[in-house]
């Protein structure tokens, strides 16, 4: 079953700028900063580290947050994990559909319970990715071919396939580690909680839903996917981001969404966050973390 939002980012017959079909007209605005936050946030990431210059053309049209910036080359140990990380886009048999099963290279052990997933391993790869390609050793197609890959796994089954399988409450609670007591979870609901990690699909108000980009949940997911897109546009700044991503689950579970759409969905969420109306910058459902 493939949803696909209605028609809304081709410009209109005048070349205006399209609006989006996912937030009212009121709210068009505050859709167009969250289009361009991803990317902005995403620049902030490599602003932390110093002042970094572009290893191609300065006069590309990028942020103004990370234009001139400068940093030293990397070590032999940081260009030894860029090796690493090339080897490890292209190692045969990584199969992050359904279907397979991604490499060992992959980590989806540390962590637990909140970020032992496979794709934790490759976001958290995209911002050191970020501030390695600013340092100079890596030249941008070779940055820009590491993000396609990460995002590609991002996409597929292995991507989010906990939002779709954790339904309802965690039946392992009685077996949860005693560390996790009054840490993780409120002591006084100790035994009959979930932990974080456990998404509790369909026990919102709008019951189960399979779509982690317009479910009220899963941030973890889509906020983390925009980010690595946002990491992406950053770099490639001449993509189109309405062009149509399959988030596929399987043959039967397909959601196509752009870049754009993504933005205008999350926007949407902010809006009624603040109006106090939205359930979806949750990542897992109703979770209250003692942190």
């Amino acid at each position: 079953m493939v949803l696909e939002p209605p028609a809304g980012d081709a410009p209109d017959a005048e070349g205006a700028r399209p609006t989006s079909p996912w937030v009212p007209r009121d709210q068009q605005s505050l859709s167009r900063r969250c289009n361009s936050l991803a990317i902005e946030l995403s620049s902030c990431v490599v602003f932390l580290a110093g002042r970094a210059r572009f290893v191609w053309n300065p006069r590309r049209k990028v942020s103004p947050y990370i234009a001139d910036m400068e940093l030293p080359s990397l070590a032999e140990w940081g260009r030894g994990w860029l090796r690493y990380l090339e080897r490890k886009l292209s190692l045969p048999n990584d199969d992050w559909s359904r279907s397979g099963t991604p490499s060992a290279a992959w980590d989806n052990k540390s962590g637990a319970p909140t970020t032992s997933w496979y794709r934790f391993d490759g976001i958290g790869m995209t911002l050191t990715l970020a501030l390695a390609a600013k340092a100079g050793t890596m030249d941008r197609n070779t940055a820009i071919s590491s993000l396609d890959g990460i995002c590609d796994r991002l996409r597929q089954y292995h991507g989010f396939n906990e939002w779709v399988e954790q339904r309802g409450p965690d039946p392992r609670r009685a077996d949860y580690p005693q560390g996790w007591r009054g840490l993780l979870m409120p002591e006084e609901l100790w035994g009959s909680y979930d932990c974080p990690g456990w998404a509790a699909n369909g026990q919102q108000e709008a019951g189960f839903e399979p779509n982690p980009i317009e479910a009220k949940g899963a941030i973890y997911y889509k906020g983390f996917f925009n980010l690595v897109l946002g990491l992406r546009a950053l770099f490639a700044p001449e993509r189109d981001p309405t062009q149509p991503i399959d988030i596929v689950y399987d043959d039967h579970w397909r959601f196509r969404y752009s870049h754009s759409q993504m933005n205008a969905i999350l926007a949407q969420d902010f809006a009624a966050a603040v109006d106090g109306k939205s359930h979806g910058l949750c990542c897992e459902i109703d979770k209250l973390w003692p942190l």
